[in-house]
């Protein structure tokens, strides 16, 4: 149990949208059945509400954030993350709140047999970039902590269609951006925009189909091909200057690698119909 620090009045929630793993849910079985409502035959799927605590006498890690549900601890945040998620949980309590997520619930069947699964829990939370068209300073939901930088995006002159590279091993996070298709075959315009990784590469980041930014946030689908790299280097300086990201059109054809028919190879291929 978590004692409930007296400086907080309220909730204050992370922006949804992304799933962030708990880890260390194994050692809070009886914790998760209990919330979950016992077992199932087809498992579960509960949305519950999860507070974030740091755990200050933690003896492996001095940064330890708890994961508690209805005061019961039922996991960790992953130590990779945790000076993040503690500079959020100091921005909440300086608004005199608790810091919170939604988060899901998940396993916990039993189907005779043996046949039984272990309980998981995930936050739903979104801390990439923020990716936007028009004027970004359109006010947040006071009840949602402003964690994301915000990046607008400047539409980019279309007219040439040029290659990138990487396309096919990130299809599936291509799906998350523009839903699913029934046959799995891709044939869709959408939006990208181009970031500078830590190494120099361009990175190709999904952002939504066109008008419309995708909730779930912008997804890696590819780099920008070494034949290419110099021009659009000199695009993404420009709008780095004015404080801004390309919006971009993309064309995506081809199966997804799973669900390429038999006898029929299409990859996928996709392609930044650009003017650069």
């Amino acid at each position: 149990k978590v004692p409930e620090p007296k400086i907080a009045k309220r909730l204050v929630f992370l922006p949804r949208g992304d799933r962030f793993e708990v880890v260390g849910e194994s050692r809070y079985q009886d914790e998760l059945q209990r919330l979950a409502g016992g077992r199932t035959p087809s498992g579960h799927s509960k949305l519950v509400v999860a507070m974030l605590f740091p755990e200050e006498d933690n003896p492996v890690d001095p940064n330890a954030v708890q994961v508690v549900v209805n005061e019961l601890v039922v996991g960790y945040i992953p130590r990779e993350s945790c000076v993040e998620f503690r500079e959020f949980i100091a921005t909440a309590r300086e608004r005199r709140s608790f810091l919170a997520a939604h988060a899901v619930i998940v396993g916990g069947w039993d189907r005779g047999d043996s046949d039984t699964g272990f309980f998981g829990i995930y936050l739903d939370v979104n801390l990439a970039d923020r990716y936007v068209y028009g004027d970004p300073d359109v006010a947040e939901n006071t009840d949602t902590l402003n964690v994301r930088s915000t990046r607008l995006l400047a539409p980019l002159p279309t007219g040439r269609l040029l290659d990138i590279a990487g396309e096919s091993s990130k299809a599936w996070s291509l799906r998350e951006v523009i839903g699913d298709r029934q046959d799995g075959f891709l044939n869709e315009s959408f939006v990208v925009t181009i970031d500078k990784a830590a190494d120099g590469s361009l990175l190709v980041l999904a952002v939504g189909l066109e008008g419309k930014v995708a909730s779930v946030g912008a997804r890696l689908i590819g780099t920008i091909p070494k034949k290419d790299y110099n021009a659009w280097l000199r695009v993404f300086e420009e709008h780095e200057r004015a404080g801004t990201r390309p919006a971009i059109r993309a064309v995506a054809d081809g199966y997804l690698p799973a669900a390429e028919p038999d006898g029929k190879r299409s990859p996928l291929v996709v392609q930044l119909d650009a003017q650069i």
